[in-house]
């Protein structure tokens, strides 16, 4: 079964347990967490998600997905009081040696990252349009937004920013940098995991690019 498929699965599995309430078993064991925050007088009632049922159909669908382990936390928030209830669900094993898979395991999420870092952008955004982030933008440069270009955010003659298309290293944006469409291909052999965050800027320069800038 593919990944997406086994996703689409587990996102229904919640529902699932909640409407059906079906009485499964399994031999594979649970390790829950419930943490609460900010809880005030009179606030709301949290449903757990992670009930015996929901683990049972989770072991289930590892089983027949042939997969090894799996992590699962699920946030609630109540938006008119703050009130945070975080749940978290291990099951199966994180290693070849049959370790249990643990709250504390590490993932190697890949591209999973480009969803976080596109949200965290919009964050941002939002907090300086809101003028909730006042931290000083560079010279010149007077909001943060999608359309904002990449060169402003590294001014001066020595930036380190820079493509070896100079016209796409002047035009290109932060939107064109998400989307993908700055023209540079993947270059997987370009960079390492010692390599620092600015290391990986510098290099651009040298990277040829595969296609003009929003081309494809």
């Amino acid at each position: 079964m593919k990944a997406a498929v086994f996703l689409k699965w587990l996102s229904e599995l919640v529902a699932v347990s909640y409407a059906a309430q079906i009485p499964l078993t399994s031999n594979s064991s649970l390790t829950t967490g419930i943490k609460t925050e900010n809880l005030k007088d009179g606030a709301a009632e949290f449903k757990c998600f992670i009930t015996p049922q929901f683990s049972a159909l989770v072991n289930l669908t590892l089983e027949a997905t042939k997969t090894p382990g799996l992590s699962l936390g699920i946030v609630q928030v109540v938006s008119h009081t703050n009130d945070v209830q975080t749940e978290f669900g291990t099951w199966g094993t994180m290693s070849g040696d049959g370790d249990e898979m643990m709250q504390e395991t590490m993932f190697d999420i890949g591209s999973c990252s480009k969803a976080f870092l596109a949200t965290a952008m919009g964050i941002l955004m939002e907090d300086y349009a809101q003028g909730k982030n006042v931290t000083p933008l560079p010279d010149g440069l007077g909001s943060f937004a999608w359309k904002t270009k990449v060169q402003d955010l590294f001014p001066g003659d020595d930036s380190e920013w820079k493509l070896k298309d100079d016209w796409a290293s002047q035009k290109v944006n932060i939107r064109d940098m998400l989307t993908h469409v700055s023209g540079l291909p993947r270059h997987d052999l370009s960079y390492g995991p010692s390599d620092a965050l600015i290391d990986l800027v510098r290099k651009l320069r040298y990277l040829r690019p595969q296609f003009e800038l929003r081309e494809q």
